[in-house]
């Protein structure tokens, strides 16, 4: 696969740099994950191809044929992805001697389908027929909305055909133009690259993995109303989210404050206002995702703004403490406060008696059954291998809480509220602590559970939850170093990164998405928990790890997840298939933890 991204637009192709639905299911060209075209390439027949390089935005391929030892024709080809479309030339060349036929078939379709329906989703409303009227696809939604797509070549009749004379040159021009009248896309996409602030001196492995880190971060921008924002990951994930956007801002807040601030800026303007059970919103939440493809317009799935997250309000309120704290910007902590003091009283509102921050598995088959960062199906088990179900506090998610009342503490001395609500927020964090250790620590394992069902049972695993814990402080001095110890063993450390599930666990799987697999932002986290506890030489080992495992990829880039095997053994970093390539916060942990 190929991915390709230009802010909303992005594409997924073959490794021939072609797209076709009936063959790859969710290839295709989007726009604000609405496929403009489902089916687009060249048949290149009787020709080689002899190079291909990648950028972000873009290919280049070179095609030859080859007759009698010798070219007759060679083809560049250079594809470049724009914010509404993209541009495809053909430089021909005749290499030889004799007048040379070559026929050009552009192979094109447009479906205009969302992503859900790409990725096997049977929609339920129904559908307007695609128009088609000579090279331009038009499409109007059951909310109104019209979408088209234009196509312009030059240097290429009806017929298809070419005569090329003798050592002569030809090109190809292809134009495509997206067109949608959703809002969103009327916002102006600045033509600039990121540029991280990035400190100190790197080694020649770090500094190639760190240059595809910044590519893939630069490729990942978003750009809303608000400012820019990011999105998770290429192929599914090509929309702002909540707990990625706000996790990804955070381990790029030294590099890149203002991205920190717009993505702020950005989760606070859809913050939650009522309870609405379809999209899982209540007052103050922040959001999980939000999309405008055209199920999720029409409300037949609840992903236009959707707030299936119990972690999101918590880490709005960290990344907004830690937002001021190193840039000083207070007045936008003033700017802020209504939203906030909001995200406060959701955490107040909906955390049960002991302070615990609790989310029910729906089972509407619409939402998110789990929604912690660990958000597969099978992610939450007891000891004896058997599956958690009801009501679930996840463990990393209450120490998000207990950072945020203690971000709370310092925006509201920023805001000017009184010394008596700082001492109350303060006196919320110990408490929620205390009753944390007593609910999650396991004295058998040294270490904290990965949650509690709802009645009070542990989900008695070993997980890399706890390096989570660690980076919120929520872990009291006396337990840390035992912690660290017992994360760093080898169940846990597989040498690139912390597993998500031990593997003496019952549910183990090295190559499964939650139950053993090695992600790189989970032991970045880790990371930043081992700097916050002193523990100097424990970072060093896991900045080392994850240099290692960019290196092991043939792109240099840090994968979302790799499978479990340890480094030592000879099994390679295997990929997970299905991850995204390239991913957000994946990308950002190198960064981290090459800056920090």
């Amino acid at each position: 696969m190929i991915p390709l991204k230009n802010d909303f637009s992005y594409a997924i192709l073959d490794d021939r740099g072609s797209a076709d639905a009936a063959l790859v299911r969710n290839a295709g060209f989007y726009l604000h994950d609405t496929r403009h075209l489902s089916q687009y390439g060249w048949d290149f027949a009787g020709m080689d191809l002899l190079h291909q390089s990648q950028t972000s935005r873009g290919l280049v391929q070179f095609w030859s044929r080859m007759e009698n030892h010798a070219q007759t024709v060679m083809i560049r080809r250079t594809l470049e992805l724009e914010s509404r479309g993209f541009s495809d030339n053909l430089e021909i060349e005749n290499s030889s001697d004799d007048v040379v036929e070559l026929a050009l078939h552009p192979k094109l379709g447009a479906d205009f389908v969302d992503i859900f329906q790409a990725r096997g989703y049977e929609r339920h409303a129904p559908a307007e027929q695609v128009q088609v009227s000579a090279r331009k696809y038009s499409y109007r939604a059951q909310d109104g909305t019209l979408s088209s797509t234009k196509i312009s070549i030059s240097g290429l009749d009806d017929s298809s055909l070419l005569s090329l004379e003798p050592r002569s040159r030809h090109l190809v021009r292809v134009a495509v133009r997206f067109e949608t009248t959703l809002k969103a896309a009327a916002v102006s996409v600045p033509d600039e690259r990121w540029a991280p602030g990035l400190k100190g001196d790197f080694s020649a492995d770090e500094r190639v993995v760190l240059d595809q880190a910044v590519a893939d971060i630069d490729s990942l921008i978003l750009h809303t109303q608000q400012g820019r924002t990011i999105a998770a990951g290429i192929p599914n994930f090509v929309v702002p989210f909540g707990r990625d956007s706000l996790l990804t801002a955070w381990l790029l807040l030294d590099v890149d404050p203002e991205l920190s601030r717009s993505v702020i800026l950005y989760l606070a303007a859809k913050q939650g206002t009522k309870e609405d059970g379809f999209r899982d919103e209540e007052p103050g939440k922040i959001m999980h995702e939000h999309r405008e493809c055209e199920l999720s317009r029409i409300g037949e799935l609840p992903f236009q703004t959707y707030y299936g997250s119990a972690d999101s309000t918590p880490l709005f309120l960290v990344l907004l403490g830690d937002y001021v704290a190193r840039t000083g910007d207070t007045a936008f902590a003033r700017q802020m406060e209504g939203h906030w003091r909001a995200a406060l009283e959701w955490i107040e509102r909906y955390s049960d008696e002991r302070g615990l921050i609790n989310f029910r598995q729906r089972g509407d088959g619409k939402g998110l059954t789990i929604q912690s960062w660990k958000d597969s199906q099978d992610s939450m088990s007891y000891g004896d291998g058997q599956l958690a179900s009801g009501s679930l506090a996840v463990a990393e998610v209450q120490g998000y809480v207990f950072a945020a009342f203690k971000a709370a503490v310092a925006l509201s001395g920023h805001c000017g509220g009184p010394e008596e609500e700082r001492t109350t927020l303060l006196g919320k964090a110990e408490a929620l602590a205390e009753a944390f250790d007593a609910a999650f620590w396991m004295p058998q394992h040294s270490n904290y559970a990965l949650g509690l069902d709802a009645d009070g049972r542990q989900l008695d695993v070993n997980s890399s939850d706890s390096g989570h814990l660690l980076w919120s402080g929520i872990v009291p001095q006396e337990r840390a170093e035992a912690l660290i110890e017992r994360l760093f063993q080898p169940d846990l450390w597989s040498g690139f990164g912390l597993r998500t599930l031990g593997a003496m666990e019952k549910r183990f799987n090295p190559l499964s998405y939650h139950n053993g697999s090695v992600w790189p932002h989970d032991t970045a986290l880790f990371a930043a928990g081992l700097k916050r506890y002193g523990a100097e030489a424990g970072f060093a080992r896991v900045r080392e790890g994850l240099v290692a495992l960019g290196n092991a990829s043939a792109d240099k880039r840090m994968p979302e997840l790799v499978g479990g095997y340890p480094r030592e053994g000879d099994v390679p970093p295997l990929p997970y298939i299905e991850s995204c390539r390239p991913q957000a916060w994946a990308a950002a942990a190198l960064i981290y933890v090459l800056n920090a």
